[in-house]
């Protein structure tokens, strides 16, 4: 009785695996992969059209209507046709004048603080630091420890910390180092 039972359970789940689905659910189910398919295509496609059109009004940039005509490489990034948001930095890079690139310079002004940032390239001692804008106060330095003169060693960096102007304001750095005055001018892009 035992070994009837088996067999029969066995047999049935034989048969069980042979069978073949339903022809009309299996059309129905590929239909609806289809439906389903196009729906998230389109709620994709959707999608990307506004985070795009959030960008445009976002940085107030529509080069389709305001640059018609003109290649690509002549259009200004977005973000210098907007006004900067209180916690947005905006970052001016200086190029010596008649020199080697011995420093970097770079001033950032963010929340109305100004860092005039001084990066050394090679073993060198700075003497002093001038700007072109009388309106700069000196409040501080980053280290607090450094004092000039200053040795600068490869990969030294330091931050002068300024009020009363931002970054745009200043035009040009002087670097007084061991080669002498060194003038640095703001890179403008054209």
């Amino acid at each position: 009785m035992k070994k009837l039972i088996l067999v029969t359970l066995i047999m049935s789940t034989l048969s069980a695996c042979q069978k073949k689905p339903d022809e009309h659910s299996s059309a129905v189910s590929s239909e609806a992969q289809a439906s389903i398919d196009t729906q998230t295509q389109t709620e994709s496609n959707l999608q990307v059209k506004e985070q795009e059109a959030e960008a445009i009004a976002h940085d107030r940039y529509d080069p389709d209507s305001t640059y018609t005509g003109a290649d690509n490489i002549d259009i200004p990034p977005p973000q210098l046709k907007r006004e900067l948001l209180a916690g947005e930095a905006l970052e001016v890079k200086y190029r010596p004048v008649d020199a080697y690139p011995n420093f970097q310079v770079i001033t950032s002004t963010v929340y109305e603080t100004t860092r005039l940032k001084v990066v050394s390239e090679v073993n060198d001692v700075i003497d002093k630091v001038e700007m072109d804008n009388p309106n700069c106060k000196v409040v501080g330095l980053e280290p607090f420890t450094t004092k000039f003169p200053s040795v600068s060693y490869y990969g030294a960096i330091f931050n002068i910390v300024l009020k009363g102007c931002s970054a745009e304001e200043i035009k040009e750095v002087y670097l007084y180092t061991t080669h002498g005055k060194i003038t640095y001018r703001a890179i403008v892009e054209q």
